[in-house]
């Protein structure tokens, strides 16, 4: 064995060797430090247990401030023994509060409040999943992503599930489970949350399923509002309920919007295809199922012609559109038609497929005054 070897192998023996002799005195220490520091603040009726870097706190305290207050006393404490001015350790809480009526446990607060508080999930055509929302603590955010690994048959993608107080109520992770149970019977779709309004909406492949889906919808805690929006192959729409968010609304249209374009004959302001039609049909559902929000509709070209003449032409397309959805049922007075010609492109309009892009109808949701 080398030298170099030898002096490396030396160095993990004394690594390991002082942890196992520092490591318990550490702890021991910051367990005092805790305790005294819990002594100065009055927790005269708290305690703590150590267990390595992890400091549980104990006892029965008087009211929840005050076991809020000794939980962040504890993990505001800083190790004497420790080569750092920062929090060396991990706290957690096995403090009840005693009052006549019940005993209860005590968490950590949340570090930060969300307003607003969301969440949401979403399944694409090819079934892999993403999730992105607030949850109150690591035992809900745990239980979430349980659900939705079995629900999905493991196909979460991405999972940013973060910890925050202001949820509406304790109905909050019990609604997201429902949710997915849902929306893992579709055959792609999103179910969105915001306080306390959802909307689930995406594609079905059966009446049956959209029927399971409407009557979740309908049947939600009393304090919560919810809404469905699912399209099924050859049947005509069945929306159920309001939505009250703006931004659910939006989401909605530009989930409808994506991947299907309202079609135009080269120079004409006519509506062709079927699936212009298709998509309009759900524009009209939908605008209806958002009652509280004006809609501007959009209308832009691509490049090829005379700037001028392109600018008539989305504007004559942004209004057909409008007349249509009018048509529909969706009030006038709630809808503003807008062209912009060949300005603001996605696009390359250098290339076939830059102009196809730039070719496009849009709607944007804005509060009604």
């Amino acid at each position: 064995m080398g030298k170099w070897l030898l002096g490396i192998l030396l160095l993990v023996i004394g690594a390991a060797a002082y942890a196992l002799i520092m490591g318990p005195k550490i702890s021991e220490n910051m367990g005092d430090d805790i305790r005294a520091a819990l002594q100065n603040q009055n927790y005269d009726w708290a305690g703590v247990e150590m267990n390595g870097h992890i400091a549980t706190v104990t006892g029965n305290a008087p009211s929840n401030d005050a076991a809020r207050g000794a939980v962040e006393t504890a993990q505001n404490t800083v190790c004497s023994d420790c080569q750092t001015d920062s929090p060396w350790h991990r706290v957690l809480s096995d403090v009840t509060v005693t009052t006549s009526q019940q005993v209860q446990a005590v968490e950590p607060p949340a570090a930060t409040v969300e307003s607003p508080y969301t969440f949401s999930v979403t399944k694409l055509e090819d079934g892999n999943v993403t999730l992105d929302g607030y949850v109150g603590n690591a035992q809900e955010r745990d239980s979430v992503l349980a659900k939705a690994n079995t629900a999905f048959s493991e196909s979460v993608q991405s999972a940013s599930v973060e910890i925050a107080s202001g949820a509406p109520d304790e109905n909050w992770v019990s609604v997201i489970e429902q949710g997915i149970e849902e929306l893992a019977l579709m055959d792609s779709g999103r179910f969105q949350l915001e306080n306390n309004n959802f909307l689930i909406h995406g594609q079905a492949s059966s009446a049956e399923i959209r029927e399971r889906i409407n009557n979740f919808a309908s049947d939600v805690p009393a304090a919560y509002n919810g809404a469905s929006n699912i399209n099924v192959p050859n049947l005509a729409s069945d929306v159920i309920g309001q939505v009250e968010s703006q931004a659910i609304c939006q989401t909605l249209f530009d989930d409808l919007n994506e991947g299907t374009k309202i079609e135009f004959p080269s120079g004409q302001s006519d509506i062709t295809g079927d699936s212009s039609f298709d998509l309009l049909a759900e524009i009209s559902a939908a605008a209806n199922q958002c009652q509280n929000f004006r809609i501007q509709i959009d209308g832009y070209t691509d490049n090829t012609g005379d700037t001028e003449a392109n600018q008539q032409l989305s504007e004559r397309r942004a209004n057909r559109v409008l007349a249509y959805l009018t048509q529909q049922g969706v009030e006038r007075n709630r809808m503003t038609a807008t062209g912009h010609g060949e300005s603001n492109p996605i696009g390359d309009n250098a290339t076939a497929q830059g102009q196809e892009m730039n070719r496009r109808t849009t709607f944007t949701l804005t509060q009604a005054q």
